[in-house]
């Protein structure tokens, strides 16, 4: 949690403050992995909680055969999808 909270401190600092930053690009994208990384950590944290029942991967959470999974497969297989366009 304190990984969140030190990313979320910076976010809003940076949004109420904004400024110039000079980053290369490939500095821009290890920090965008690396917050990305986190984010999915967090994600899958609350939907194994929610769904009291534990997801290691987003691929295991869209095609889990959870019940209450079903509701939501076709949003997760998006996701899915959406995570491998982006690696």
């Amino acid at each position: 949690m304190r990984e969140v909270r030190e990313h979320h401190t910076a976010g809003v600092d940076f949004k109420l403050h904004p400024r110039r930053i000079s980053k290369s690009l490939d500095d821009f994208k290890a920090e965008h992995e690396t917050i990305s990384q986190l984010a999915m950590q967090v994600w899958l944290w609350l939907e194994s909680r929610r769904l009291n029942q534990p997801f290691s991967s987003a691929h295991n959470y869209a095609f889990s055969d959870g019940r209450e999974m079903s509701r939501h497969a076709g949003v997760a297989k998006c996701f899915v999808k959406y995570e491998d366009v982006w690696r």
